[in-house]
């Protein structure tokens, strides 16, 4: 074949990537008082949930968010956030943790 006669190449499919090092949670509230947020902590805990706080400022003053997990994808995140939100009943937010 010549190269005039040769079937042009498609450039290849490149899935579009994360930043290395980004990983994902799911947050499942977010509390004026730490005592709420760690109620609910404890609630998520006893289902086996790696479950943490995170105090984040607000304008109103401390957010104490509540948060599941830490997911290589936020495929994975979603999947798992899914399943917790049917079990649990709460709230889901998958967020970069």
């Amino acid at each position: 074949l010549t190269p005039s006669e040769a079937s042009p190449v498609a450039p290849p499919v490149v899935a579009p990537s994360q930043p290395a090092g980004v990983r994902f949670t799911i947050q499942v509230g977010s509390y004026r008082t730490r005592a709420a947020a760690e109620a609910l902590q404890a609630r998520l805990g006893e289902g086996g949930h790696e479950v943490y706080i995170v105090e984040a400022p607000a304008p109103e003053g401390v957010r104490y968010r509540v948060r599941v997990g830490s997911f290589a994808t936020e495929d994975v995140a979603r999947t798992v956030a899914a399943k917790l939100a049917d079990e649990q009943h709460v709230p889901i937010y998958v967020t970069p943790r």
